[in-house]
């Protein structure tokens, strides 16, 4: 099976999802402990800041140095099977996410960069590591999605559809649109039908759902019908957006090109 990719978009999109992940679950958990914490005295705008920039600039730094680091004991250090090269740089992305979470930052930003790193530039392995972590992929999706089916109840999830029409309507329809084309205001030469494109495409993953258990594990008030509602909006997104990605694509003349499955 097929599936058609807008050229030069592909590429937007991915990256997108990826950065953006990070950032809301910073978001989640700061608004998470503000509310828990409003009691006590509500945080300052300095300490928003302050924790903000800790938790980017500590995980973006241990990214970096933990990143670069793999990737030159791969490529200097001659392991005796290819089948081990996986296992170090799971081993790396452990000791990551260990060590940004001691020193206060962002374990998805950190993470992410060493990915990214690890992946461009490593030299010996890297299809070997391509299999090994695309399996291991499946394997957390899937129990991501049997975890997240147990904290989900069909009755629970009629009474709050309704009320998840409007927000779903918003973001599709206002707040993505307005968002993307607030950020293309420095690239005056990106093509207007790319712009459409990628403000109209917004796919949401499970990703939402699995912050939205966040405040509902702090014991916030009415987090559990957040959760249903933002399984709605998800699924809402998935339905509408998902399945305009192609027609929205051949009516702005997109070039199209055919992303052939790896086997």
């Amino acid at each position: 099976m097929t599936h058609a990719v807008a050229l030069g978009t592909g590429t937007i999109l991915e990256f997108e999802s990826a950065t953006n992940d990070p950032i809301a679950l910073l978001m989640v958990i700061m608004l998470t402990d503000y509310i828990v914490s409003s009691a006590e005295g509500a945080p300052t705008a300095l300490s928003i800041a302050s924790s903000l920039g800790q938790q980017i600039g500590v995980g973006t730094l241990i990214g970096l140095i933990m990143g670069k680091l793999a990737v030159w004991a791969l490529n200097n250090i001659k392991l005796p099977e290819f089948g081990l090269i996986p296992v170090f740089i799971l081993a790396t992305f452990a000791i990551t996410v260990s060590s940004t979470e001691i020193l206060g930052g962002n374990e998805l930003i950190a993470v992410y960069i060493a990915g990214v790193i690890i992946g461009n530039y490593l030299k010996k392995g890297a299809e070997v590591s391509k299999h090994f972590f695309n399996g291991i992929s499946w394997l957390a999706q899937s129990l991501m999605f049997i975890i997240l089916g147990l904290q989900i109840f069909p009755q629970q999830l009629i009474p709050v559809f309704t009320v998840s029409l409007l927000p779903a309507i918003l973001l599709i329809v206002v707040a993505r649109p307005l968002a993307v084309q607030l950020c293309y205001l420095p690239f005056k030469k990106a093509n207007w039908r790319k712009r459409l494109f990628v403000s109209m495409i917004g796919l949401k993953g499970a990703t939402p759902i699995v912050f939205s258990l966040i405040p509902a594990a702090a014991g916030v008030e009415g987090s559990r019908e957040m959760i249903h509602m933002v399984f709605f909006i998800v699924l809402i997104s998935v339905i509408v957006q998902g399945s305009a990605i192609e027609p929205l694509a051949n009516k702005l003349k997109l070039n199209l090109q055919p992303k052939k499955p790896d086997i």
